[in-house]
């Protein structure tokens, strides 16, 4: 395989691998995001967060999949690259380590989100039983 064709198919390659890491930290998470979603005490704001989980996780794979240039600081020539397949396996490893950087702080960008979530929960549940309390007290006088 001449070194061009390495260069696209290590590219394509490349982007499979990003786009594998978000759709698997997605389907990693689904199941805990379908549960606080759904407990969540506004109904469309769970449905619209379930929505986008998958959709940012994979976004943020391919923007750090893209984000990583061949050419780098020193302006390498399209010819210097691909003459140095080295150089090329060392991008694509950029790539995909980016990908995986970006996708871990997805998924800490999403914890964040869910703890809102889960703090409106435990303080929906906290007046309900408040109002319990109170409701029943008035019924006892």
């Amino acid at each position: 395989m001449g070194n061009e064709t390495f260069l696209v198919d290590s590219y394509i390659a490349g982007g499979a691998v990003c786009v594998c890491l978000g759709l698997a930290a997605w389907l990693w998470l689904r199941r805990p995001m379908v549960q606080i979603t759904s407990a969540l005490p506004r109904k469309p704001l769970g449905i619209l967060l379930r929505k986008l989980f998958p959709a940012t996780l994979i976004l943020f794979a391919l923007a750090a999949f893209l984000s990583v240039s061949y050419p780098g600081c020193d302006q390498r020539p399209y010819n210097a690259i691909v003459a140095d397949r080295g150089y090329m396996i060392d991008r694509n490893l950029e790539q995909v380590s980016t990908a995986l950087s970006w996708v871990v702080g997805g998924i800490v960008t999403w914890g964040v989100i869910l703890l809102f979530g889960l703090l409106a929960i435990r303080r929906e549940q906290t007046h309900a039983k408040t109002d319990d309390a109170a409701a029943a007290e008035e019924r006892t006088t």
